[in-house]
């Protein structure tokens, strides 16, 4: 999912991985693909059932890295899946703080839309 090769993660599911394996970052597939910005990949993640707010060693989850990374197209299928946007970090960033430090402020507005008071 690093890479974004679609056919092989299918290949790999067909196979039943262990969908939410870590790394040595406790990075799961979702995560990597929501870091690079594939929404293939995240699409079928997902649709596998993937762990949504799975978090890594910094605790930053798949949302808090494709708003970092600013890939809207991610951000926008990790909120329509339900997401936590109230998840923050080991160093206490949400999703929302990391689009603003980093000037993604259609991600930021995104993230906005979806908060519920």
């Amino acid at each position: 999912s690093i890479n974004g090769h679609a056919e092989v993660v299918k290949l790999l599911l067909g196979e039943r991985v262990e969908l939410n394996a870590v790394d040595k970052e406790y990075r799961t597939a979702l995560i990597w693909a929501s870091i690079n910005g594939h929404a293939e990949v995240v699409k079928l993640l997902l649709g596998e059932r993937a762990e949504l707010d799975a978090a890594d060693k910094e605790g930053c989850t798949a949302l808090i890295w494709a708003s970092f990374n600013g890939h809207v197209k991610v951000v926008k299928q990790l909120l329509d899946e339900g997401a936590d946007i109230r998840a923050f970090s080991d160093n206490r960033q949400t999703a929302f703080s990391v689009a603003m430090v980093q000037e993604h402020y259609e991600i930021a507005e995104l993230l906005m839309s979806y908060w519920e008071y």
